[in-house]
């Protein structure tokens, strides 16, 4: 889950044009439908390809369910169902049938997606359409931190109780790594990693000195939050002494989010798109 969470601030080239988004992780799921799909394939009198049913159990969201549903995950349960574990292996190779897919997709030759990352910004501006590259980056920073938001603020809920069940992989506890990991792929995604990134076009606008310390600076704030967060998340927001904490999280993921919804897009002239994100 970890690798698939840092790379999903990539919100362009074959994970969409594929459709591969859902196959990957279903969330937020506020109806449950995770554990309703999985459960209906698991009553099929025949085994059915992991390709032909529904998005919400393709991915890691039902792995997960499979592996820490804390109602039937004993070795007595998987013992006296054996398709549980099929049903496992085949989600299990979906998932990676899918993650070599990508590979593929982008690996350098054969006029695949990684020349046309590379041709973009002279075909798009060819077309009037300017700053193609950071457009897409940027949205794509956008979106994901807008979706990390949410994975704080759906549990937190409105009222001291929370709402636990809506924290994503509450099952196995892993709600706070998962938020650790897309800030870990925002922040490398936004300094390039080892070579040229968005930082060096922010740093390079007007005022871009300024603007470039106040992205870091809200960046390192997001982390320290994360750290005063007692794991697991779907109990800290049941807990008044926890919950002042989690708020105080979600305060500083808006303000990143915010920081690439419009500072860095004015910054850079560009407009952000409508994001999958939008309307949840």
């Amino acid at each position: 889950m970890g690798a698939w969470l840092e790379t999903e601030v990539i919100q362009f080239g074959p994970i969409i044009e594929e459709n591969l988004l859902w196959q990957f992780q279903f969330w937020p799921d506020k109806k449950n439908l995770v554990q309703r799909k999985v459960e209906e394939q698991l009553q099929r009198d025949t085994r059915t390809d992991i390709r032909d049913t529904s998005v919400v159990i393709q991915g890691l969201s039902a792995l997960e369910y499979l592996l820490f549903e804390p109602s039937v995950n004993t070795a007595e349960q998987l013992r006296e169902h054996p398709e549980r574990c099929q049903l496992l292996r085949d989600i299990a190779q979906h998932v990676h049938d899918n993650a070599n897919l990508l590979k593929s997709a982008w690996k350098p030759g054969n006029d695949g997606w990684h020349e046309q990352f590379m041709s973009l910004p002279d075909q798009q501006q060819e077309a009037g359409i300017p700053n193609p590259v950071s457009t897409l980056m940027v949205n794509g920073l956008h979106t994901m931190l807008e979706r990390a938001y949410k994975k704080v603020v759906l549990p937190l809920g409105k009222t001291d109780n929370g709402n636990p069940y809506l924290a994503e992989s509450w099952r196995s506890r892993n709600s706070l790594e998962n938020i650790a990991a897309n800030i870990r792929g925002a922040r490398r995604f936004y300094d390039g990693a080892d070579g040229f990134g968005l930082n060096d076009l922010v740093k390079a606008s007007p005022n871009g000195n300024v603007l470039t310390i106040e992205v870091h600076q809200v960046f390192n704030q997001v982390e320290r939050s994360l750290a005063q967060v007692p794991q697991p998340l779907s109990i800290a927001v049941t807990n008044p002494e926890f919950r002042p904490a989690v708020q105080a999280l979600a305060d500083d993921l808006k303000s990143l989010r915010d920081l690439f919804g419009n500072k860095i897009p004015n910054a850079l002239g560009i407009v952000l798109s409508f994001n999958a994100n939008d309307g949840d």
